[in-house]
């Protein structure tokens, strides 16, 4: 019986957990006027940018509005970005 609740639970936080971190990700992106902290607080672009050799040819996946596949276009060869979300198929 506890264990029936205890799986319960942790089904209960987990859909929770998922709610509140897909909000914070929306809330956090407005406040950072249309980026995730992440790449500000992280470096995220500045990596990934630094990473690469500028032969390469890149694929960016889940490029969401194109701004990292932009930077790294800036240095590598040739930059493919794609996203399955239609709001950004145009980028």
């Amino acid at each position: 019986m506890k264990r029936r609740i205890y799986k319960f639970l942790a089904k209960a936080a987990l859909q929770l957990h998922s709610l509140f971190y897909k909000l914070s990700s929306i809330l956090a992106i407005k406040a950072e006027d249309g980026l995730h902290p992440k790449h500000r607080l992280m470096n995220y672009h500045k990596f990934f940018v630094e990473n690469i050799d500028p032969e390469e040819t890149i694929l960016d996946i889940g490029c969401e509005n194109g701004v990292l596949s932009y930077d790294l276009s800036r240095k590598a060869k040739r930059v493919i970005g794609v996203d399955l979300n239609e709001k950004y198929q145009a980028c």
